[in-house]
Formats: C-alpha cells, structure tokens, sequence
C-alpha cells in the first residue's frame, strides 16, 4: 500500500528521475528500513550536495554493538573477537 501514498506526490522530486509510484512497494520500503542510517546519510549528503551547502565538519556516529554466534552455559560471556564498523557515504 507504500505505492497508494504516494500516488498524488511528485515522485521524482522526492526520490529521483524515473521513480514512478509503483516502483515503491512494502518490500522497498522493508529494505530501506533495515538500514535507515545508511538512507539517512546517503540523503543528507545528497541535499548537501544538491543545494551546495558549505560544510567545513561532517561527523556521523555509528556506534553500534553486534553479538553473533552461539552461547551455551550460563555465567559471564567472554567476547574474544570485535570489528569495527564501518559505513559508506
């Protein structure tokens, strides 16, 4: 039903030419929202750019905690491995 909202709204302004109302569906919105830092940044770094906004600092916190992996016992858990994480812009 994402495509219905959208049906009375210029698309292409809002997300880009050629995106048409029927190309956004629950499964696209499902996608965006699994990484809505990710589509937060891409978007102010596009109106930043865009509107040629002058920037002298960009800082974006990307703090986050990831677990993987199986636990059997109980008591304390001992992390023996930990990667940073990154994100494109």
């Amino acid at each position: 039903m994402v495509n219905e909202f959208y049906e009375d709204m210029n698309t292409e302004n809002l997300f880009g030419k050629g995106v048409k109302p029927e190309d956004l569906t629950d499964y696209h919105l499902a996608g965006a929202l699994a990484g809505p830092q990710k589509v937060f940044s891409r978007l102010a770094i596009h109106a930043i750019s865009y509107e040629k906004i002058p920037v002298k600092i960009l800082q974006n916190d990307t703090t986050s905690v990831s677990v993987y992996g199986d636990f059997k016992g109980e008591g304390n858990l001992n992390i023996t491995y930990r990667y940073s994480k990154s994100i494109l812009i």
